[in-house]
């Protein structure tokens, strides 16, 4: 037994889970993923139960440094940047929005509540996705106060599309049109197919058909990328509007209670295009300036 008088160094190690965890909640939080919903994110993008991802996330379970680098990546910082509270050029992916034109932009939100003047901007945010706008043009919505915007010259990491319709040609269409575009597409023909990759790397946006061979719809797909993951711009797109055996109240219902646009086929990629940008997700391409201060 050790005497009374002899001294330890303290042991690191057992202290880096909760360092860990504490440092992989603030990074979750910096790229707007609320508390409440983090443990799920950790479960999803690990593919582990919920119960495994709340011991992580909240110091009770070990991380590795594989883990942390991969989950560091996944935000686009280092493994020095999250554990050391994120960079200045870290920030959070937006689009600033001035009139008719839209940039990919990053953005430091005011972490006071100090007053600013009408020239400021502010930041509206949709399910994770900020668009940055003059604060005179967001009159009456709900916004958050922004304290620095950085716009890169660079192009932009393009936005990934998940395009689902169980007809190959409809997506090998749609999929060459959002690439001539800027966006990075991925086609899928099942449910389960799409459903698989989510739960690997969840997408920035997602093209759905209402209803598959077979009858299944998916208004399940719809739930789990509300519920699970940070982003999820949908766009539901259907030929069967004006079908009889189609149940337009449920269509009608869904896309209220989970915030998306449908639009019927065929129409023009465009419009989709449009839906896509006002979620935030605006095509990769370079931008016109490097920054712009509040």
């Amino acid at each position: 037994m050790a005497s009374m008088h002899e001294s330890h160094p303290p042991d690191q190690e057992e202290d880096f889970p909760s360092q860990a965890a504490h440092a992989v909640r603030a990074l979750l939080e910096r790229h707007g993923i609320p508390k409440h919903r983090q443990a799920a994110f950790v479960g999803v993008f690990f593919g582990i139960s919920r119960a495994a991802s709340h011991r992580r996330t909240h110091g009770t379970a070990a991380w590795t440094l594989e883990e942390l680098q991969a989950i560091a990546e996944k935000f686009g910082e280092t493994l020095p940047e999250m554990l050391g509270g994120g960079r200045l050029a870290g920030g959070t992916r937006a689009t600033l929005q001035l009139g008719d034109v839209q940039t990919p932009c990053r953005i430091w939100l005011q972490p006071d509540e100090e007053e600013f003047g009408s020239g400021a901007f502010v930041a509206m945010e949709n399910a994770g996705i900020y668009t940055v706008v003059p604060a005179s043009a967001a009159a009456g919505q709900p916004t958050l106060r922004v304290q620095r915007i950085e716009i890169d010259q660079s192009v932009d990491t393009p936005p990934r599309i998940a395009v689902l319709d169980d007809d190959r040609d409809v997506t090998k269409s749609i999929c060459a049109g959002l690439r001539e575009r800027g966006y990075a597409a991925s086609p899928f023909n099942t449910i389960d197919a799409l459903m698989a990759e989510i739960k690997r790397e969840p997408f920035d946006g997602y093209i759905l058909d209402w209803k598959l061979r077979g009858g299944a719809t998916v208004l399940p797909l719809i739930a789990m990328i509300r519920e699970e993951t940070k982003h999820g711009a949908i766009a539901l797109v259907s030929g069967k509007f004006r079908d009889s055996n189609l149940n337009t109240h449920e269509v009608a219902v869904a896309s209220s209670d989970y915030n998306f646009p449908t639009f019927e086929k065929p129409v023009q990629l465009e419009f989709i295009v449009a839906a896509l940008a006002r979620d935030g997700l605006a095509p990769a391409r370079s931008a016109p300036f490097r920054s712009a201060s509040p």
